[in-house]
């Protein structure tokens, strides 16, 4: 299992980290679909921030695992955001919610591959 979150944690790492940075740029659609749910410009680039640490967070983790567990809790928030934006703000169709639930599992799959170095966040040993 841990291989396979090894895996997850590197696909999420690529690709948030520069969708955080095209949040700040204004390239692609990201812009538009933050007007579409009504949200404000400010949201956005705190988004792309957290998107990019997230990213940043996971690829960083392949050394320090306890890192990557922070860097995954931080996307599956995100990504339930997302979740929350697309189908209540946006009244999209639940065809638009895929690649957020996608993301929502690798980020849970990290996380289960990086169990053991939960405790250490909740004050265990």
């Amino acid at each position: 299992m841990f291989f396979i979150g090894l895996i997850a944690q590197v696909i999420l790492g690529l690709f948030f980290a520069p969708e955080g940075v095209i949040k700040w740029t204004h390239i692609g659609p990201s812009t538009a679909r933050f007007e579409h749910f009504r949200y404000p410009h400010w949201f956005r680039y705190l988004t792309g921030v957290c998107e990019f640490l997230a990213g940043i967070g996971l690829l960083i983790g392949i050394w320090f695992p306890l890192l990557a567990v922070l860097a995954a809790l931080l996307l599956c928030i995100i990504m339930l955001g997302a979740l929350y934006s697309h189908r209540v703000r946006g009244k999209d169709p639940l065809s638009d919610l895929l690649p957020a639930t996608v993301f929502l599992v690798l980020a849970c799959i990290v996380l289960i591959a990086h169990v053991r170095y939960i405790p250490a966040l909740i004050g265990g040993q």
